[in-house]
């Protein structure tokens, strides 16, 4: 039961920080991103849009952190791995 509750709880936390990102309120999204990566460090779709987001905040090399970060945890033919290897050129 507890493990259900968790898993809603970061779908929730999840959803509300996309929500935040699409808005352009880029603080509120990572702190977010953030909550939700303590629960799942895994999450690396969660990783890239923290990356944008801290970006957008004027923050480059940490988001270069969490870029490379997908890149050496993730699948290699992933969505994820793929876009962190655009963002970062």
């Amino acid at each position: 039961h507890d493990d259900v509750t968790k898993y809603d709880s970061i779908k929730k936390t999840w959803a509300l920080a996309k929500l935040y990102f699409l808005r352009r309120r880029f603080i509120e999204a990572s702190t977010l991103l953030t909550d939700v990566l303590k629960a799942k460090p895994t999450f690396f779709e969660a990783r890239s849009l923290r990356a944008r987001a801290i970006f957008f905040l004027g923050n480059p090399d940490l988001a270069m952190n969490e870029l490379t970060t997908i890149l050496e945890q993730a699948n290699k033919t992933s969505p994820e791995a793929l876009d962190a290897l655009y963002l970062m050129g």
